[in-house]
């Protein structure tokens, strides 16, 4: 229970820390894939409504095309409904992959402490070691389920909306 992980507690996350964490995703890149797959699904479906909206409100109503008015709204309702979906598996997904992390973090920790001498937990406070192996391991999960996630998610929207934007005007997206 020394090392890198003991130097962290209360101090900034390092390279070295990270990469021990990023190590324990490995045995559940699959996971990982699939996770990032349906942020980038939902983080592209974001942004079908404003188009839907822009073509609704360009040239639907306008020209009062009432077929056309119909089906925009039908495939707002399907985008909504996709965008419902992929939300829905990104969280599954990534809550499972966070509690596999946790599990296996949790057992190595476990497994650790069991191989400690007695001396060990004479020189350590039990609620330090206590802490470590629940709110600490708690802590990484919500990091890896929901704090990572998020990141990623609104990179990848930030991404896409970029790139929507300089497709229908790159003058305009330059100066934005």
């Amino acid at each position: 229970m020394s090392g890198v992980a003991e130097d962290a507690v209360g101090g900034e996350l390092d390279g070295t820390l990270l990469r021990r964490l990023l190590a324990y995703l490995r045995p559940v890149w699959w996971l990982v894939a699939l996770a990032l797959v349906a942020l980038l699904g939902n983080s592209a479906l974001n942004l079908v409504g404003p188009v839907i909206l822009q073509r609704a409100i360009d040239i639907a109503i306008p020209t009062k095309d009432t077929a056309l008015l119909a089906t925009l709204a039908a495939a707002m309702l399907g985008a909504m409904f996709l965008e419902f979906l992929t939300e829905y598996l990104g969280t599954v997904l990534t809550t499972l992959l966070g509690q596999r992390v946790m599990h296996s973090l949790r057992l190595e920790v476990f497994g650790k402490l069991q191989r400690l001498s007695i001396p060990y937990f004479d020189r350590h406070p039990v609620g330090r070691l206590t802490t470590r192996v629940t709110s600490d391991v708690e802590t990484l999960n919500e990091l890896l389920s929901s704090g990572l996630v998020t990141v990623i998610g609104d990179l990848c929207t930030l991404v896409l909306i970029l790139v929507m934007m300089a497709v229908m005007d790159w003058r305009l997206t330059l100066v934005a």
